[in-house]
């Protein structure tokens, strides 16, 4: 699907508008407040939901929900999570080095053998989350919305 550098630079262009970027970023300055534990928290609710995921992540694989919620192994993948968001979303503003880290974060998950629906997963995890610390229904459809294309374009580059 992307034979030149200009074809996946229009797929993050054409879905990753510049309001779903400002959306974004603004709803990622209130999940960063408490952002290891938000992302830890994500991370349980996926194993939970989506159990067969744990066996993406090989240290995970065998532990129960329990030790899951314990394992210093979790809060460390929790960490670099709201690390390497932060390095994307940091570059919004900058579409030329935006569309660098996006693609760069693509082709990480796609070696470690991530698919588009892992992706979609997320979508209504950090939502949820930010509807927690957030708790403004008229704006969940935007924060949905924006992360949901910020998703698919991470899903769409990870597939091919």
């Amino acid at each position: 699907m992307f034979r030149h550098k200009s074809s996946f630079r229009s797929v993050i262009l054409t879905k990753l508008t510049e309001n779903h970027r400002q959306v974004i970023k603004n709803s990622f300055n209130i999940f960063k407040k408490n952002g290891v534990p938000n992302a830890h928290n994500i991370f349980l609710r996926m194993f939970k939901e989506y159990p067969d995921y744990k066996y993406v992540w090989n240290q995970f694989k065998n532990m129960s929900d329990e030790e899951l919620s314990q394992t210093p192994l979790l809060w460390k993948h929790a960490t670099a999570f709201v690390f390497g968001l932060e390095r994307v979303i940091k570059t919004m503003d900058d579409q030329e080095m935006m569309i660098l880290m996006i693609h760069s974060t693509a082709n990480q998950h796609k070696s470690w053998g991530l698919k588009k629906e892992h992706f979609f997963a997320m979508v209504h995890l950090i939502t949820d989350i930010l509807m927690e610390e957030k708790g403004e229904p008229d704006e969940k459809y935007a924060i949905m919305e924006a992360w949901e294309s910020f998703y698919d374009v991470l899903g769409t580059l990870v597939e091919y």
